[in-house]
């Protein structure tokens, strides 16, 4: 059914995104495939899929249940351009549920989309993810002051400077 279709994808993208363990008794890939062209699009896919089941209750659930939100992170740090936009804007799905803001925020997460929004070696998708998923946890009391002191505020403001140096879009 879709609850084994999520687990599915949320295993592949713990596998995809390198996570130290295994998810769903699947071992992750071994360090020397993470640098494969293929594999950063797996990731990549993995989290795009992660970011399309997280737009249910249901989908938010199960990748909770699964424990998806740290290879989302990991692949946030360390992703090429296309993975680290796919899982920003899959965090920032999660971000609208409070207890995955909180597993977010317990995954080092704030710090590391705040620091995706201030990278200008990223791409301008990479950031405007970043930006939203920081904007959803920010919505709140207790996850809003993690994204401050992560700097969110600072990278907010430069980011938008940046978006006005560039003038309008064509």
């Amino acid at each position: 059914g879709s609850s084994a279709r999520v687990a599915a994808c949320v295993a592949a993208g713990a596998v995809a995104a390198g996570a130290g363990k295994a998810s769903a008794g699947v071992p992750p890939s071994p360090p020397v495939f993470r640098r494969c062209d293929a594999v950063s699009a797996l990731r990549a896919a993995a989290a795009g899929c992660i970011a399309n089941l997280a737009s249910s209750h249901e989908g938010r659930s199960a990748i909770f249940t699964a424990d998806g939100v740290s290879p989302l992170v990991a692949l946030c740090r360390e992703g090429d351009a296309e993975g680290r936009a796919s899982a920003a804007a899959a965090l920032g799905r999660l971000a609208l549920c409070p207890d995955l803001k909180i597993a977010i925020v317990a995954a080092g997460g704030a710090l590391h989309l705040v620091r995706l929004m201030a990278d200008d070696a990223a791409s301008l998708p990479a950031r405007a993810h970043a930006a939203r998923a920081l904007a959803n946890l920010a919505s709140d009391r207790e996850t809003s002051a993690v994204v401050a002191a992560a700097g969110g505020a600072q990278a907010a403001v430069g980011l938008t400077e940046a978006a006005l140096a560039s003038g309008p879009p064509p």
